[in-house]
């Protein structure tokens, strides 16, 4: 079995519909995440999960108090080259955030 992290999180927003949630992530540190690119994402405490085992997760088991159980699992991890072209920003490229 993997290594694993349990996580705790209570909403401090007064309109969230999940007030309490634990989740349990199963990781590899074999396969390595830059805490730093995820610090600032909060969605489902990412950015608490990438500090605390600075891999990605290979099994989310997560129990949104009083309302149910997600499970996501990973079926397999290729291991390949990313080429660095990937990573150029097309500037002709028009990007509309919304409002």
């Amino acid at each position: 079995m993997c290594e694993s992290i349990t996580l705790k999180y209570e909403s401090t927003d007064p309109s969230s519909a999940f007030k309490i949630t634990d989740g349990k992530h199963y990781f590899n540190p074999k396969y390595k995440l830059n805490y730093e690119k995820y610090k600032n994402y909060t969605s489902g405490f990412w950015n608490l999960y990438v500090k605390e085992s600075g891999a990605i997760s290979i099994r989310n088991e997560h129990l949104y108090e009083g309302m149910f159980k997600s499970v996501s699992q990973a079926v397999s991890v290729i291991e390949k080259k990313v080429p660095e072209e990937l990573f150029i920003i097309n500037e002709s490229k028009i990007i509309k955030v919304a409002e």
